[in-house]
């Protein structure tokens, strides 16, 4: 909101101020017309889209970030699992084997133990 506002040469406090005048009462009373009223729900609910937009771009930037990383992780699966299948790699008693090589598999991380016994048996 704030980086929109200042290519408008407005500032977030000005808008307030703006706000403050549209709503003005005293004592509960208010003394601003409807038109000012509405005036200043207009803004608000304008406010409120704009925030919901920056929120939304975020998500979005977030959600293209992790797609991308899971994308990239796809690939190394697929790398592992080409590896395992070319190379006739066997599991066994939590143990992954390759010709010689073995490798333990700890916490069930399969991926590193794999990427190990790729390193090692090249």
């Amino acid at each position: 909101m704030n980086a929109t506002l200042k290519s408008l040469n407005y500032n977030k406090l000005s808008v307030e101020r703006i706000l403050k005048y549209l709503t003005r009462s005293v004592n509960g009373q208010c003394f601003a017309s409807e038109e000012e009223q509405e005036a200043a729900k207009l803004i608000t609910a304008l406010f409120a889209k704009l925030n919901d937009t920056s929120t939304s771009q975020s998500q979005t930037i977030l959600l293209q970030s992790e797609i991308s990383s899971l994308k990239e992780e796809l690939e190394l699966d697929n790398e592992r699992i080409k590896y395992c299948l070319e190379n006739h790699v066997i599991y066994n008693d939590n143990c992954l084997y390759v010709d010689l090589e073995k490798e333990a598999i700890i916490n069930q991380d399969f991926r590193t133990a794999i990427d190990n016994l790729r390193l090692n048996h090249s």
